[in-house]
């Protein structure tokens, strides 16, 4: 337990300072930005063109944070996640609660992590995927979420994995603090396996 608690300061440290990178990368683009729009750029161009000076950014590689180092971080921080005490969860909650640009790289790793689920048929990746749904709670965005969710739950059903306990599992390891539309991340993990947005994209398939 010391090794896992040493472990997780140190992903959580990890984790601050690349939120602090990437907010502060925002900064700069949103400030580009404005500086366009002060020079009469039109509205839609100007963020177009934000968007494009991003992506031209991260393919010269200056980018703030090493995306595929920060998702494998996310996903061993998830797999800690589930060994630890519930007072030790709420600590992660918490710390993350501030890393909003963290916190909105979390929906594209339960995405990742769905994909790394049809691929290999490997359960741990439905488990890291839950227990990174755990720690987020939606506190961001719950639609991203559920979207989300819904892509790690069909890709369990893909491999012939029964999801539903799965989810109620991952529900007790979710927090109860409430956003501002008074959802909580327990909740919404346990609502899921009857929610209109699941049984939307099953009849899709």
């Amino acid at each position: 337990m010391a090794d896992n608690a040493g472990r997780l300061d140190e992903l959580l440290i990890a984790l601050a300072d690349a939120s602090e990178r990437l907010r502060a990368w925002q900064a700069d683009l949103n400030a580009w930005m404005r500086r366009r729009l002060a020079e009469g750029m039109a509205g839609q161009e100007a963020i177009a063109g934000m968007i494009d000076r991003q992506r031209q950014q991260i393919a010269e590689g200056g980018a703030p944070v090493d995306s595929a180092r920060l998702d494998e971080e996310l996903i061993e921080l998830a797999e800690l996640y589930a060994q630890l005490p519930d007072a030790e969860r709420e600590r992660v909650r918490s710390g993350l609660r501030e890393m909003r640009q963290v916190r909105s790289q979390i929906y594209g790793t339960i995405h990742s992590m769905a994909r790394r689920l049809r691929e290999t048929r490997d359960d741990r990746w439905l488990d890291a995927g839950l227990a990174m749904a755990a720690i987020e709670g939606g506190y961001l965005d719950f639609r991203d979420l559920y979207v989300a969710l819904g892509e790690l739950w069909l890709a369990a059903e893909a491999v012939r994995i029964r999801p539903a306990k799965r989810f109620t599992k991952a529900a007790e390891m979710a927090g109860e603090e409430r956003d501002s539309l008074n959802h909580c991340g327990h909740n919404l993990l346990l609502a899921f396996p009857h929610s209109a947005h699941l049984h939307s994209i099953k009849q899709k398939r």
